[in-house]
C-alpha cells in the first residue's frame, strides 16, 4: 500500500526518495489516491499560498489569433514557490481551436520521415494514423512520435545527421509562447508528442539529453487530465502535484528545467473542460486570417532567414566530422561555436544559420499553414470524429525544447 506524505512534511529527505513515494501513491488503484494536494489551477488556486498568479505585460499583436490563442493579456499564468522556473498556463487557446493541434498530431507529425514507436508494423507506409484508425488495439499501442532532431531513446542522443524539418505550425506556436514569456532565443529543434492511455503512466526522469539545458522547454497537453508531478534535482526532494487539463501549457526553465518530473496517472477530463477545449467557435467569430512562412520571415515571430551558401559535396563529407582543434565539452558529442553552421538535414548542400533550422524546408519556397481554415473543415461530426474517439481515452502532449547552444552545432554522426 502506498503510503502519502502530506505537504506538512519536510520536502526534501537525504535518505527517502520521496519522489517514488509520491508516485506510487498517485498510481495506486487499490486503494485510489486522494486529490486533495493535487493543485487545480482551473478552478481554484486562491487557497494554496504557494502559488503566484501573474499577468503577462507585452506589446500588442495580432499573431496570436493566427495561431488559434487568446490575446496574451488573458492568459491565466502561475508560479509556484517551491518550483523556481516552472510556469504554468491555463489553456491559451480560443474555443475549438485545440482541434487543430489534436489533428496535427495524430494525422500530419506521425507521418514519415518523423520515427513513431509503430514503426516496425508500418515500416513502408507514411500514413500512421489513417493505418490504425478503427483498430483500437493498434490505436492504444501508439505511443510516441519524434520531430525535429530524432531522438534515440536507447542511447538518449540526438545526431546531427538524424533531422527532419520541424513543423512550421509548431515552430510558430511554441516560438511565440517563449516570446511573450521573455524567452528571446529561444529555438525550436526537437520534439517528442507523447500519446497516453487510461492505464499509461510516465517514470520519474529529467530531460537531459540536450546540449542547451539554459532554454526552456514547453509541454502542451490536449485530451484527457494528466496528474503531474514535479519535483527537484534528485528524488530526495518531494515533488509537487498538479492537475494538467486539456489545452494547458506547461514551461520548465531554470532550475526546473533538470527537475524530477513524471506522470503517474490518467485521470477522465471534467465534462465541462472538454466543452471548453473542443466546442467551435460560431461561423462570424472565425478569424480568417493566413499565417505565411514567408522566405523573409514576414508574419511569423520566427528568426528571418538566413542567407543560403552553397558548398561542394567534399565540403559536405567533411561537416560532421570531429574538428581535431576543437574539445569536446560532452562525451556524447562535439560541438562546435559559429555564426553560420551545417545541420543534417534533406538539404545536405546547403548551409545555414542555427536560428532558421526549423524553416529548412522553406528555403526554396513558402509554406502556408491557415489555423482556421483547418478547424472550419474538422467542423464536422464526420471529420472530427476519429480524432474525438481517440481522445475519449487518450491524452495527447506536445512537448518542445532546443537542442544545441545558441551559434553551435554537433558533429557526432549515428
Amino acid at each position: 500500500m502506498a503510503t502519502f506524505m502530506s505537504d506538512t512534511c519536510d520536502r526534501s529527505s537525504p535518505e527517502v526518495d520521496l519522489f517514488k513515494v509520491d508516485f506510487k501513491y498517485y498510481k495506486s488503484r487499490k486503494p485510489p489516491p486522494k486529490y486533495d494536494n493535487c493543485i487545480n489551477f482551473t478552478f481554484s488556486t486562491t487557497d494554496n499560498h504557494l502559488v503566484t498568479p501573474f499577468k503577462l505585460l507585452s506589446p500588442k499583436d495580432d499573431l496570436h489569433l493566427k495561431l488559434g490563442l487568446k490575446t496574451p493579456a488573458e492568459w491565466e499564468c502561475f508560479k509556484h514557490q517551491q518550483c523556481p522556473g516552472l510556469i504554468f498556463i491555463r489553456n491559451p487557446f480560443l474555443p475549438g481551436y485545440q482541434r487543430y493541434w489534436v489533428k496535427q498530431c495524430l494525422e500530419e507529425f506521425t507521418k514519415k520521415p518523423n520515427k513513431t514507436n509503430l514503426d516496425s508494423v508500418y515500416s513502408s507506409s507514411s500514413d500512421t494514423f489513417n493505418n490504425i484508425l478503427g483498430n483500437k488495439e493498434l490505436c492504444k499501442k501508439l505511443r510516441w512520435v519524434t520531430l525535429g532532431y530524432q531522438y534515440d531513446w536507447t542511447n538518449k542522443l540526438y545526431y546531427a545527421n538524424e533531422y527532419v524539418p520541424f513543423p512550421p505550425d509548431l515552430a510558430e506556436l511554441t516560438t511565440y509562447l517563449a516570446r511573450k514569456l521573455e524567452f528571446m532565443n529561444f529555438t525550436p529543434e526537437a520534439g517528442i508528442v507523447n500519446f497516453y492511455h487510461m492505464d499509461s503512466t510516465l517514470g520519474g526522469h529529467t530531460d537531459h539529453s540536450e546540449y542547451d539545458m539554459t532554454a526552456p522547454l514547453f509541454s502542451i497537453s490536449f485530451g484527457q487530465t494528466a496528474v503531474f508531478l514535479i519535483g527537484g534535482p534528485t528524488k530526495t526532494t518531494k515533488p509537487v502535484a498538479m492537475f494538467v487539463n486539456s489545452g494547458d501549457v506547461i514551461v520548465m526553465s531554470g532550475s526546473a528545467r533538470l527537475a524530477y518530473h513524471a506522470v503517474p496517472r490518467i485521470i477522465p477530463a471534467r465534462s465541462e473542460l472538454m466543452v471548453e477545449s473542443f466546442t467551435l467557435p460560431g461561423e462570424g467569430d472565425f478569424a480568417d486570417i493566413n499565417t505565411t512562412l514567408n522566405a523573409d520571415g514576414k508574419d511569423s515571430c520566427l528568426p528571418p532567414k538566413a542567407k543560403v551558401a552553397k558548398t561542394s559535396a567534399e565540403q559536405n563529407s567533411i561537416c560532421f566530422k570531429n574538428i581535431s582543434s576543437i574539445k569536446s565539452t560532452k562525451t556524447e558529442g562535439t560541438f562546435f561555436p559559429s555564426e553560420t553552421i551545417k545541420v543534417g538535414c534533406p538539404q545536405p548542400h546547403e548551409e545555414i544559420t542555427k536560428s532558421n533550422q526549423c524553416l529548412i524546408s522553406c528555403s526554396s519556397k513558402n509554406i502556408t499553414f491557415n489555423i482556421h481554415e483547418e478547424v472550419r473543415k474538422l467542423g464536422t461530426d464526420i471529420s472530427w470524429q476519429p480524432f474525438e474517439d481517440f481522445l475519449k481515452t487518450s491524452r495527447i502532449n506536445m512537448n518542445v525544447r532546443q537542442v544545441l547552444p545558441e551559434g553551435k552545432t554537433f558533429t557526432n554522426i549515428l
